[in-house]
């Protein structure tokens, strides 16, 4: 039983260290929160204003690249032919993502995918299910929403992703598409997406967030109560680096007694 349980606590650590690990300069990339005193309570966020991806790009030299990234839910019908499929597994991003992350592109171009704002970078499952055999990228789909239907082309088709991401999509629509619906949104308490970014190199994590933690006061007179922060991997919480210590703890304990079960027992 020490030895299972040990060798299957060590398992699951190796796993939870390996997400991640696949994106280029993943030292680099940080997920933007929100912080603030409520009632003598310090309260953090993850979800930003939209405004504070390009924010930060045309306002911080540290920056290289920012996203907004958001996963509503929404359900999308889409039809390709006589084929009809219900998701609400896409999300909205912005074209600086790709830049940011590394995803594997089987067809199409990371730096071209999105130049078009009707543009939609799918997964080769999703491809299949809509495509069967036939070549899915440069072809031409439909995504309906309640009484509205759009034409998008598929720009990109991606290797499904693995099972060590927090990211968990088939389908990426650019956020340049809502925009061309006039749904620009500038509102700075509006917060409703995360925020990636990718720092520069030479740039250290503490300086950065010194310089950025007042953005949103500057632009925003009701957030004068809030601070914007990094924190470094795309899933990066209190509750997970909590629990990873706790790991690290549990496993130190947990290898002592199989080293004596093994070598004593």
């Amino acid at each position: 039983m020490g030895f299972t349980g040990a060798l299957l606590l060590f398992i699951w650590i190796a796993q939870e260290h390996s997400f991640e690990q696949y994106h280029a300069g993943k030292d680099r990339l940080y997920m933007g929160w929100n912080r603030s005193l409520e009632n003598g309570q310090l309260e953090c966020w993850e979800t930003t204003p939209r405004v504070l991806a390009p924010t930060l790009k045309e306002e911080y030299a540290s920056i290289e690249a920012a996203a907004s990234y958001a996963n509503w839910g929404v359900s999308h019908l889409f039809t390709v032919g006589d084929t009809k499929l219900l998701k609400t597994s896409g999300v909205f991003a912005d074209a600086s993502l790709l830049n940011i992350l590394s995803f594997n592109f089987l067809k199409g171009d990371p730096q071209q995918a999105f130049a078009d704002p009707n543009s939609i970078i799918i997964t080769e499952k999703l491809a299949k299910q809509l495509f069967g055999d036939k070549e899915a990228f440069g072809e031409i789909l439909t995504i309906s929403q309640e009484d509205y239907k759009f034409e998008f082309i598929v720009t990109g088709v991606l290797k499904d992703l693995p099972p060590n991401t927090d990211f968990k999509f088939e389908y990426l629509i650019s956020f340049a598409f809502l925009e061309s619906l006039g749904e620009k949104d500038t509102f700075w308490g509006n917060n409703s997406v995360t925020t990636l970014v990718k720092l520069k190199e030479g740039y250290d994590l503490a300086s950065v967030n010194e310089s950025i933690k007042n953005v949103e006061k500057r632009h925003y007179a009701d957030g004068q109560h809030i601070e914007i922060f990094f924190t470094h991997s795309p899933k990066c919480d209190s509750t997970r680096a909590l629990k990873m210590v706790w790991l690290l703890a549990d496993a130190s304990k947990s290898f002592a007694c199989w080293v004596y079960w093994v070598f004593v027992c």
